[in-house]
């Protein structure tokens, strides 16, 4: 066997030597990037305890009362069994840096969103205030809901829309969620967390599912409305509200009305069950209400654009 130049040891050691240094380097680099991404990472439920699939998650720092649009931080979609985990990274300049002062760090919270609600959150989550760069973040999500179970026969297939009661207010109910009943009668509707009511003089947004007459064809389509122009809520943070007086309606025949649950908390899921009569037969309700047409796509008898009167153009 021939033995090796002491040229060629040089050289062999020249190679183990920048071999090292590559390896060395591409670890760095790959530990240095995930020093500098955070997690967020949680799990989503409907109000059943089922997983809430497919819906987008997003993070924002919030401003407070600073002013100006709430900052963007990082957006995913829940998986099938509502997981979610979504980076940003940690250096990005939420707020002004003062010498002295946290006030950098980011104010995170997240909004819920569904195609069926459209830009309205579905769930807005509490602020997790001036979190530290060095933390992930966990949190997990329970949806509010409007649920119950329709009785009597037929009870399936059934048509039920929830409203917020004006009461002796000016002006016709505003529509909140539509939905039909299951093959056992239960129904669940989620809806927009807003504001169904204004304090005289300031105007109030439009309600419900009649937010506006945008469609989007996926889910994706529609985080990217929001990312670009901010979620709906963030138009109306002037408005001093007051919350829905819900009521459900069951379009059997005759259509069945339930009591009012006044002054409804958002956060709280609200259940009501109804029994119809064994002798009636469903009927469609019009997808608006009288002297109303839909400007928009009309879905399962249901309008997922916005409803207009009949005297005026569709803008």
């Amino acid at each position: 066997m021939k033995k090796l130049t002491i040229e060629s040891r040089n050289w062999i050691k020249s190679q183990k030597f920048l071999l090292t240094l590559g390896v060395m380097s591409f670890l760095l680099i790959a530990v240095s990037n995930s020093w500098a991404e955070r997690t967020i990472y949680g799990r989503i439920r409907l109000a059943d305890d089922t997983p809430a699939k497919g819906v987008a998650v997003i993070a924002w720092d919030s401003d407070g009362f600073g002013g100006g649009k709430d900052d963007f931080m990082c957006n995913t979609i829940t998986d099938s069994s509502g997981h979610y985990r979504m980076t940003y990274y940690k250096d990005s300049p939420w707020d002004t840096r003062v010498p002295g002062s946290t006030s950098f760090r980011p104010d995170i919270y997240l909004t819920i969103h569904t195609t069926e609600v459209g830009t309205l959150p579905v769930k807005k989550t509490g602020v997790y205030s001036n979190w530290r760069m060095s933390r992930n973040l966990g949190i997990d999500v329970k949806l509010p809901a409007i649920m119950g179970i329709i009785t009597g026969a037929p009870a399936s297939g059934v048509i039920v829309e929830a409203f917020d009661s004006d009461g002796w207010m000016a002006g016709r109910d505003d529509p909140i969620a539509k939905t039909r009943t299951e093959a056992n009668g239960h129904y669940m509707m989620l809806y927009g967390g807003k504001h169904y009511d204004s304090t005289p003089p300031s105007p109030g947004p439009v309600a419900g599912y009649l937010v506006s007459s945008l469609t989007f064809p996926g889910i994706d389509a529609l985080v990217q409305y929001i990312v670009t122009h901010g979620w709906e809520d963030q138009m109306h943070r002037r408005w001093t509200s007051w919350r829905p007086d819900i009521y459900i309606k069951v379009y059997a025949n005759p259509v069945r009305q339930s009591r009012v649950y006044e002054n409804w908390p958002h956060r709280n899921t609200l259940i009501i069950n109804m029994n119809i009569e064994h002798d009636t037969t469903p009927t469609p309700s019009p997808p608006c209400p009288s002297g109303q047409r839909c400007c928009g796509a009309v879905i399962d008898n249901i309008c997922r654009g916005q409803c207009y009167p009949t005297n005026l153009q569709c803008p």
